[in-house]
């Protein structure tokens, strides 16, 4: 279960040549030997999505292997558009961040994230492995974009500790996150 957020779907279908529209995107994948079961569950799934306000035209499955492969592009190749897609000369640095939190708070974290990075004047690409409370938010940027950069950074983990949450989710700790550690626990 991944997410892309609209900015994400923006990156990677100026990259990767996909079509998929610009809006925050949840990718499911179901696995099993029946086709006809996974159909159903894929049915019931998408029953759900509508009843929490998605778009029932924006709801697709992938009946085979190379249909899935070309939506699971988008998702796979995310860190690399947000290299690339804004077009500068040699690409793009990227911040690659790394925080968790609970479920009950992950969609107001992630809306906060985009938030945050509008508000200082950054693009805010989400990649996340949304079942979880994972979420990693990768932000092109230029050496000229640093003071902004750091800004975004401790306002992500301050918000993610605000919300029950932790200051890595998955990538480790490291120098950059020393003090939040202290702080979390």
């Amino acid at each position: 279960c991944e997410l892309l957020n609209a900015d994400g779907i923006e990156a990677t279908n100026a990259i990767f040549k996909t079509s998929l529209p610009c809006e925050p995107t949840l990718f499911l994948e179901m696995r099993g030997t029946d086709s006809e079961q996974m159909r159903r569950d894929f049915d019931t799934v998408a029953e759900l999505a509508v009843a929490q306000g998605c778009a029932r035209d924006q709801i697709s499955f992938a009946n085979d292997a190379a249909e899935l492969d070309d939506k699971w592009e988008a998702r796979r190749g995310c860190n690399l558009a947000a290299r690339r897609y804004r077009g500068i000369k040699g690409g793009d640095r990227v911040l690659t961040t790394d925080v968790c939190v609970p479920l009950k708070n992950l969609a107001k974290c992630v809306a906060g994230a985009e938030a945050i990075a509008k508000g200082v004047g950054l693009k805010c690409i989400i990649c996340a492995h949304i079942a979880d409370g994972n979420f990693h938010c990768m932000i092109p940027y230029q050496i000229a974009d640093m003071p902004k950069v750091h800004e975004f950074g401790e306002k992500l983990i301050d918000q993610a500790l605000e919300n029950e949450g932790t200051v890595s989710g998955e990538h480790g700790v490291g120098i950059g996150k020393i003090a939040h550690s202290c702080c979390e626990h």
